[in-house]
């Protein structure tokens, strides 16, 4: 932790006052050197590149430092809190015929005028279906 606090700090000081130092002035033999802020700002990202590697924190080791083991989802909130609710489609063998006919019966809500001429259709083709070669498969339609 410490060395990313000395590396915040020697970086800031290296935005303000620029990554080379100007000659003193008066001294006709000085130089521009470089920031002793950007020294300690690579010394202090060197610990924590070597600490996160071995704490295991570095974005590329981290996934091999510890593997967390997931729990399963809990599921619906629902299900979860008070006891499953039986649906009345379930435990007719063929659930998607009885929602279209209580979609044509006028129980099913909200049911739009395009989901009850499904449901019509979906009524017509079991009626009278098999003359015109269409099947209708409850167990295919289960998966």
């Amino acid at each position: 932790m410490l060395a990313y606090i000395v590396f915040d700090r020697c970086s800031r000081a290296v935005i303000e006052n620029g990554a080379v130092l100007k000659p003193k002035r008066g001294n006709p033999t000085a130089i521009a050197r470089l920031s002793p802020y950007l020294t300690a700002m690579r010394e202090a990202d060197s610990n924590a590149g070597r600490q996160e590697q071995e704490l295991g924190l570095s974005p590329r080791r981290r996934a091999g430092a510890a593997k967390v083991v997931r729990k399963g989802h809990p599921g619906r909130l629902a299900a979860v809190t008070s006891g499953a609710v039986p649906n009345r489609f379930l435990a007719d063998q063929d659930p998607t015929t009885s929602r279209a006919k209580a979609a044509v019966d006028g129980k099913l809500f909200p049911c739009g005028e395009l989901v009850r001429y499904a449901a019509e259709r979906h009524l017509r083709h079991i009626r009278n279906g098999e003359k015109r070669g269409i099947y209708w498969r409850p167990e295919a339609a289960a998966r």
